[in-house]
């Protein structure tokens, strides 16, 4: 949302965004000289879970709050020509920013199986085509879960530019010794559970290999581990070829000294980092969704593993290095075509253009 804003075009659009904290994110956008609004009431629909679970019957039971307090924000602010609604599970505005008389948007950003929860999922899927003047889909799997909307929806990726991202952190300083005849895989998914780290620290870890090296970016976390991470962080600790390093967003210089990226996600969603490495010039480990076939021309370019087969995530580590040199030359030969679909501002003016006219 915050790169939205910052490439909206202002002689056509006045922005106004509604969140319902404060936080990090409104002084972002403070920052940008976008008045930001609060309401506390503000309250999504659940991602994807049973039915019968506490978390999802606490969010049903705060919708009629939610909307009760929209729909004020809304009648005193009659100034606003569209709403725009950052997630799907923020579907239930729809209905209220039509019946004020607004243009209503939202942005389809999620991976919700098609036969997960089909209950749940049809209500979400009735509110989205019922209500929504214009859809906007940030790949083509999102675009097709809400089937029927014909001219509606628009597919505008998320755009990646790798230039600003670039800091000098060479893996001899990282590793503190002389990398350059090791084979260095990259994840920078930091420790959250369902980017796949536990996995792919287990499985990294079961492979006797001297000359690899798994280097991980991201923040540990300091406390409240569950058992499960605790396992993860003490394997980490235990073996000497694994490397951890804070978080960063210049990561170009990271992923192009890499021999391989590897993601490993344990939930469907987009995945960026498959992209930015295609577009890097770097072989990439992944597992298969639907997001990375589409990102890895149906994994052409990319050693795409069965969704949580850790099995097969072994053995794409262990893969031939001559099966790894085709990979890359093959990456080589298309990156310029991931990164064109990727491009930031053929996303912004496909946004513009699916946005105009209403």
């Amino acid at each position: 949302m915050l790169n939205l804003v910052r490439n909206l075009n202002r002689e056509e659009y006045e922005p106004y965004v509604l969140l319902g904290e404060t936080g990090p994110l409104m002084q972002e956008l403070e920052k940008e000289g976008v008045p930001v609004f609060i309401l506390p009431e503000m309250a999504s629909l659940p991602y994807n879970k049973p039915i019968y679970k506490i978390g999802c019957l606490q969010s049903y039971a705060r919708q009629p709050r939610s909307l009760k307090a929209f729909d004020g924000f809304l009648a005193s602010h009659p100034e606003f020509d569209i709403v725009y609604l950052n997630n799907m599970f923020l579907c239930p505005y729809l209905k209220l920013a039509k019946k004020h008389g607004r243009k209503a948007l939202i942005h389809i950003r999620e991976h919700w199986p098609r036969h997960a929860h089909p209950l749940q999922f049809s209500i979400i899927r009735n509110m989205i085509g019922r209500w929504a003047d214009r859809v906007i889909a940030i790949n083509e799997y999102s675009a097709s879960i809400i089937p029927g909307l014909g001219d509606r929806v628009h597919i505008v990726y998320d755009g990646i530019d790798m230039s600003g991202r670039y800091e000098n952190m060479p893996y001899d300083s990282i590793f503190g010794y002389d990398c350059s005849g090791l084979k260095v895989f990259l994840y920078i998914g930091g420790y959250t559970p369902i980017k796949g780290i536990s996995e792919i620290v287990e499985v990294f870890h079961g492979i006797q290999r001297d000359d690899y090296r798994l280097l991980i970016v991201g923040d540990r976390p300091e406390k409240d581990m569950r058992p499960g991470m605790r396992r993860t962080c003490d394997i980490i600790d235990s073996d000497s070829r694994i490397k951890c390093i804070p978080s960063t967003y210049r990561i170009e210089h990271l992923v192009r000294q890499a021999y391989c990226t590897v993601s490993f996600f344990t939930w469907p969603h987009a995945n960026l980092f498959l992209a930015e490495s295609i577009i890097s010039r770097t072989p990439a480990i992944a597992a298969r969704t639907e997001e990375s076939e589409e990102y890895s021309d149906n994994g052409l370019l990319a050693f795409l593993c069965p969704f949580k087969d850790k099995k097969a995530l072994r053995e794409a580590f262990l893969k031939p290095e001559a099966e790894y040199e085709a990979l890359r030359k093959r990456v080589e030969e298309s990156s310029a075509a991931i990164a064109s679909k990727f491009d930031k501002n053929r996303n912004v003016k496909m946004w513009h253009d699916a946005v105009a006219g209403l």
